[in-house]
């Protein structure tokens, strides 16, 4: 196995503390550090941080910021803060975009509760504000088919499909419409919506 000559990072960025997993170069093993999540007094990014100190020891030379990524091999990183907001149900006022009658899907779910038989069983608090619906339906195409109000789209090798309406500037008029109204900070769309990702 050849060794190393730059820095491998891996990451875990909690919403307390940051844990920071090093591969130094040419051999010289292994660093861990533990950074709070946030220390807005000593720095910005404790990711950004935590690699700049183990480089900067490793290398033993002052190491400042931009980081110069010609050192680093690559940063594997992953983070709990999101999973943590959804479970304390804290964050931003957040709105659903779905598919034109399936505004109810997410509220009524698939009935699941930690007692089935339970009648008084209440649901928690949904994690959006408010729902919108956009006018679109993808459907296999068929030879002969022509339609006014179609964008034609193709996924994969062997599926072609068509997509009606929208077209991307009346989603894109849907979201301004819904930023303007300031009823919602964030915008979530499940994959009911493909043709936006």
């Amino acid at each position: 196995m050849a060794m190393e000559s730059k820095f491998r990072f891996a990451i875990d960025r909690g919403g307390t503390f940051t844990d920071i997993f090093a591969v130094l170069p040419h051999g010289k093993g292994v660093r861990v550090m533990k950074l709070l999540s946030e220390d807005p007094r000593r720095y910005e990014d404790a990711p950004t941080e935590g690699m700049r100190r183990i480089m900067e020891e490793t290398l033993g030379k002052r190491v400042s910021l931009p980081l110069d990524a010609s050192f680093i091999e690559d940063v594997r990183m992953g983070t709990t803060v999101a999973t943590n907001a959804l479970l304390e149900r804290k964050g931003t006022r957040t709105a659903l975009l779905l598919n034109s009658g399936f505004q109810d899907l997410w509220h009524i779910g698939d009935q699941t509760r930690p007692d089935l038989f339970d009648l008084k069983a209440c649901k928690p608090d949904q994690l959006y504000t408010k729902t919108v619906s956009v006018q679109e339906r993808i459907i296999p195409r068929r030879e002969g088919d022509t339609y006014s109000s179609v964008q034609s789209l193709t996924t994969g090798e062997s599926f072609s499909s068509h997509s009606f309406i929208p077209m991307p500037s009346q989603i894109m008029n849907v979201l301004f419409k819904i930023l303007q109204q300031k009823n919602s900070d964030f915008l979530m769309y499940p994959s009911l919506l493909p043709y936006l990702q």
